[in-house]
């Protein structure tokens, strides 16, 4: 079923209003009367089961049938701190990101990001990359595409989450299976993590890190290009959580 973000305002006597964009993607969808669909309220954490019953150029009628919390959300937050890179690769990365469950994205202006600014065009384009791998992926929230933040000021929005750390190829001592083995998830929150572009982080960047308590940690023996660093790192804490996840039913199954 295709996928829909609407406001609580779109919500009128059981049925879901479908209406600017929305209403122009249902229509390029060649959606038809009696089709489902599903009206997600990311306020609400909401999934709401729809029949279509009426279809208008700028408007779309659907009879809400049944809703359901929506269960593709974790309840660990995630920021994704990515270091500007060159070209369009920042659109592989917030696709990618979201759809392995970051919450927001900050693009942040380091030394070796070769792109140092990102106009309202910009991230109004992001901004619209994330909700469609929102749809895509069925996530119950579309993921914020902040706009960029100096490193100083990345760091310090990073420290106010419960954990935080940064992706570092020279790093020998600790890896991210390591840290998040040696994390305790249940009194954690909020996660972020830095990602740099394409030369690294500088090595007075890494100092800045260490300064602020923002541990460094390797996510392999391999050099990674910055469009598939997140992703990695985002699939790791995927897999670690689902792990826990996985042991706790079990224990409770057994106990």
């Amino acid at each position: 079923m295709h996928r829909f973000f609407i406001a609580n305002d779109n919500i009128r006597d059981s049925k879901v209003i479908l209406i600017d964009e929305n209403a122009a993607h249902a229509n390029v969808l060649r959606l038809r009367v009696g089709e489902k669909i599903v009206a997600c309220v990311s306020d609400e954490g909401l999934d709401y089961i729809c029949e279509i019953n009426e279809i208008f150029k700028k408007e779309v009628v659907a009879n809400i049938i049944d809703s359901m919390p929506n269960d593709a959300e974790s309840t660990l937050k995630i920021t994704l701190f990515q270091a500007l890179p060159k070209g369009n690769k920042m659109n592989d990365i917030i696709e990618h990101a979201v759809e392995l469950g970051a919450c927001d994205i900050t693009p942040t202006v380091t030394d070796r990001s070769i792109t140092r600014n990102a106009d309202n065009g910009k991230i109004s384009r992001w901004q619209k990359i994330a909700e469609s791998a929102a749809k895509l992926s069925h996530r119950g929230y579309i993921p914020q595409i902040n706009n960029p933040l100096t490193l100083d000021e990345a760091i310090k929005d990073a420290k106010l989450h419960d954990i935080a750390f940064v992706c570092y190829e020279l790093e020998k001592s600790q890896s991210l299976v390591n840290y998040l083995q040696n994390t305790d998830f249940s009194q954690v929150k909020s996660l972020a993590f830095f990602i740099g572009s394409e030369g690294g982080f500088a090595d007075d960047e890494v100092e800045k890190f260490i300064k602020n308590s923002i541990p460094t940690v390797s996510i392999g023996k391999r050099i990674l290009r910055t469009q598939s660093a997140a992703a990695k790192v985002l699939a790791n804490i995927d897999f670690y959580l689902e792990q826990i996840r996985y042991e706790r039913k079990t224990n409770d199954i057994f106990r």
